[in-house]
């Protein structure tokens, strides 16, 4: 299981958290992973912004091939879930 998000979250106001992933790059990570995409919870009043927070299975957990991977933030959800469009 591939980490989606950092071990700490700096709370100063307008703090990137680069080593949290947005939706966008945590749905790509999760599918090269081999795993789908789960349910995206949004929580607003977290004041996270666009970056993963938290992730169910937990990185470093074994898990099959397809298992969906659940995640939490702040906005952006829609694009988290869904299937793949590969572009030619």
């Amino acid at each position: 299981m591939p980490a989606l998000h950092g071990p700490g979250w700096d709370r100063n106001m307008n703090a990137p958290n680069p080593d949290h992933l947005t939706p966008a790059l945590a749905r790509e990570a999760v599918f090269e992973a081999g795993l789908v995409p789960g349910v995206c919870h949004l929580d607003e009043s977290a004041n996270r912004g666009d970056r993963v927070w938290k992730q169910q299975p937990i990185s470093g957990t074994l898990v099959e091939y397809g298992t969906p991977v659940e995640i939490w933030v702040g906005r952006d959800c829609d694009i988290y879930e869904g299937t793949r469009i590969l572009l030619e």
